[in-house]
């Protein structure tokens, strides 16, 4: 019993040995066990070799460019059981002749497209949503939702800037929003000055064209916001009074596709408003985002107006500079519709 003892401590102390060693008692991996194992096969070496089938093999089919015999695959579960076909492709092999090749690469972009046309369409609902839930509304006041390029009255003092803005609304979403770099950055849009400025006398048509751009862009899928000045401030006020979140507003006149200021400088300037207006700006010239703004002043008109008593004109010049740079200037001469 002692000598039974001794071995059976030695050996516990080979095994501890062992396992210090970082070795162990098992076999090792025969190459056929260390080979990667087949998760798929086709029909018919599946039928050579015998597996066994849940479903029978579907019928071969036959490449509709040179005729090429072309197998499904079935699918296999080696861990569970190596030769057990468990089910079967939805369709067959793909030939490897040219024309069949071109074909399904057409038909890949095209099913690229269609889905990244569906992505497209379910963020422009949830943006829309969101304009909703911020705004109350769709973003676009009453007086705003009618006015289309249909309804507008083209003249020979109003012809190249309705041309113009057709053009802008047809290329948009090619053209004027930004990109997005490697790094997930925004990057220039194709056009270097991706947003409009009106510039006219009252009742020359500024606030319809771009009204209609707008409603031209929402009819197609991509939001926009479109309200004068004033409403786009009352907007941020009533955070104020606990009605919404001043920073969710400013974050949405940021990321809209399209921010439409009508009637820049017809409010008095405040600390604030100067404030808050050059801040909206500024944000949408970081991000490349284009912007379209309506205004009756000229240049040093504008200034005053976006200047508040006593202030420096400072801001002012700077958010006017901005909109230089980002915006296609569209004139608008002519007389007055109102007063027809």
């Amino acid at each position: 019993m002692r000598i039974n003892g001794q071995r059976r401590k030695h050996e516990m102390e080979k095994l501890g040995d062992m396992i210090a060693n970082g070795t162990q008692s098992r076999q090792p991996r025969t190459s056929q066990d260390s080979t990667p194992r087949e998760t798929s096969i086709l029909a018919d070496e599946a039928i050579r070799r015998g597996y066994k089938m849940d479903k029978p093999a579907p019928e071969p089919e036959h490449c509709k460019f040179c005729g090429k015999t072309l197998q499904y695959r079935g699918f296999l579960l080696p861990a569970i059981a190596p030769h057990r076909v468990f089910g079967w492709d939805s369709q067959p092999e793909r030939c490897t002749c040219p024309r069949a090749q071109a074909y399904w690469e057409r038909t890949e972009a095209k099913n690229k497209a269609a889905e990244e046309a569906r992505a497209a369409a379910e963020a422009a609902a949830a943006f829309n949503r969101r304009i909703n839930r911020l705004l109350g509304d769709s973003g676009m006041g009453a007086r705003f939702q009618n006015r289309t390029f249909d309804r507008f009255q083209v003249t020979p003092e109003n012809q190249k800037a309705y041309t113009a803005c057709k053009e802008y609304a047809a290329a948009f979403k090619a053209q004027m929003l930004p990109g997005k770099g490697e790094d997930g950055e925004a990057v220039p849009p194709q056009r270097e000055r991706n947003g409009l400025f009106f510039v006219g006398g009252y009742g020359t048509g500024k606030t319809h064209l771009a009204a209609a751009v707008a409603n031209e862009l929402i009819r197609n899928g991509t939001p926009a916001l479109c309200m004068t000045m004033i409403d786009l401030l009352a907007n941020v006020r009533r955070t104020y009074n606990g009605q919404g979140d001043e920073a969710d507003i400013l974050k949405l006149y940021t990321e809209t596709p399209l921010l439409i200021i009508d009637d820049l400088g017809s409010e008095a300037a405040t600390e604030w408003t100067s404030s808050m207006i050059f801040t909206i700006v500024n944000a949408r010239y970081e991000a490349y985002m284009p912007v379209i703004v309506t205004t009756n002043c000229g240049t040093e008109e504008l200034t005053r107006s976006l200047t508040p008593a006593g202030c420096s004109e400072r801001n002012a010049q700077k958010m006017i500079d901005r909109l230089r740079e980002m915006c296609l200037a569209v004139p608008l001469d002519g007389p007055s519709w109102r007063a027809k």
